[in-house]
């Protein structure tokens, strides 16, 4: 009757009022206070999936992950329908280095959204963090195919190819992202980083130059690249010789330790790429931190 109608719309008051505080905390970066929230609101209505979410999400923030997993599977046991809280899931097992199940959680949230390409990026990461670079560059390939594109695709997809051998192919991607992103230091650097490993010293001192060190002067990686770019000039300038040999302390992301070992290793070392989840039906953003050393 009129009663039951009057109490579900004052439940359904104190639940968005609820859900507006709990995103003022967010933004404030008061997780404790958004969990706070989140549990009232559960002690209240243990079958909300949203707030398990949503508190998963402010757990995640403090480290919890243990935690956050708990609480993304009860989201998940409410309502398996929301491609968002396996994605979000996913992002807690990267956290964990949990790879295979953040895999198969990003799977899970494609076959729910499968025309999104944030979603092939971030299982890429995946992929590509478990050393999986094939099936890293498939889901790299079908992302920028859907687009938009975002520059960090191209930057994924240019470490890739060059853990794969196809250094032209990384290249070109590290260009791409540096049309889409022409401010960031680290594209030029790794540009030049590559241009290097193959040869092209002028072009990787550059890239050193004109853009890397003209953005970020005190960068200490950005002036040790410059410092091997200009130690082989002279040499590349006027004799005939075998880069490879010559580039002793080799930068080559497949080259991991001395020059005669063959096991893989990513094209990262000094700075982190923040994977910022912003691809979300309830139009927030969430970054991960996902650190990619």
């Amino acid at each position: 009757g009129r009663g039951d109608v009057l109490l579900a719309e004052i439940h359904r008051a104190i639940v968005e009022h609820s859900l507006t505080l709990i995103e003022m905390c967010r933004l404030g970066d008061d997780y404790e206070g958004a969990i706070a929230l989140c549990s009232e609101q559960i002690s209240g209505n243990p079958f909300h999936p949203q707030f398990y979410a949503l508190r998963a999400e402010a757990l995640h923030e403090q480290g919890n992950y243990e935690a956050a997993l708990a609480d993304f599977d009860m989201a998940i046991e409410f309502d398996a329908a929301q491609w968002l809280y396996y994605s979000d899931r996913a992002g807690t097992r990267m956290a964990l280095s949990q790879h295979d199940d953040a895999i198969a959680d990003f799977s899970a949230a494609l076959t729910l959204n499968p025309d999104s390409a944030y979603l092939f990026y971030l299982r890429s990461v995946a992929w590509y963090e478990k050393g999986n670079y094939e099936e890293a560059l498939a889901d790299q390939n079908r992302a920028i195919g859907i687009g938009p594109v975002e520059s960090i695709y191209y930057v994924y997809r240019g470490h890739t190819r060059w853990l794969l051998d196809n250094y032209d192919g990384a290249i070109a991607d590290y260009s791409e992202a540096i049309v889409l992103n022409s401010e960031c230091a680290s594209l030029y650097y790794w540009r030049a980083a590559l241009r290097y490993e193959c040869g092209e010293y002028e072009a990787a001192l550059l890239d050193i130059d004109d853009y890397a060190i003209e953005m970020e002067p005190d960068n200490e990686d950005f002036l040790q690249l410059r410092s091997k770019i200009i130690d082989l000039l002279p040499t590349a300038q006027n004799t005939s010789i075998d880069v490879a040999s010559a580039a002793s302390s080799s930068l080559d992301p497949s080259v991991n330790g001395s020059n005669n070992s063959t096991e893989k290793s990513k094209p990262l070392n000094s700075f982190d790429i923040d994977i910022e989840i912003s691809e979300r039906s309830n139009g927030k953003t969430h970054a991960y931190d996902i650190d990619l050393e």
